[in-house]
């Protein structure tokens, strides 16, 4: 019986141990318009970036290849999405870096940037 107990209480946690990751993970980008190293003749209109959960999208910035900024139609919102779409502004050909912060409602800060060219 002492045996039976000891294989079950081992074994119930030997499970959460190994769930505990999954549970405690933070959440990423699912997918973006724009492929990080992208190069492209002719831009979209809306960069979408889409998460895997809800997160509120705090920061979004585009700098062009001298690290000046590059004005974006971005508020951030008060409601968390799980997808952002921002209207993309007419870019010359170039270099460009978009970087982004959002916070999950657990809190936690998840940060992104990604490069691409414009011929």
């Amino acid at each position: 019986m002492k045996r039976s107990v000891l294989k079950l209480t081992l074994g119930a946690f030997l499970m959460a141990s190994l769930l505990a990751p999954t549970a405690m993970a933070h959440t990423k980008v699912q997918s973006a318009t724009l492929e990080d190293g992208g190069v492209y003749q002719t831009m979209p209109d809306v960069f979408d970036l889409v998460f895997a959960q809800k997160v509120g999208l705090a920061t979004f910035s585009l700098k062009d290849s001298e690290g000046k900024a590059v004005v974006v139609d971005f508020t951030p919102s008060k409601s968390r999405e799980a997808k952002f779409s921002i209207p993309m502004p007419e870019l010359k050909s170039g270099l460009y870096e978009m970087t982004w912060r959002a916070v999950s409602k657990d809190g936690h800060v998840v940060k992104g940037s990604l490069s691409f060219t414009v011929q």
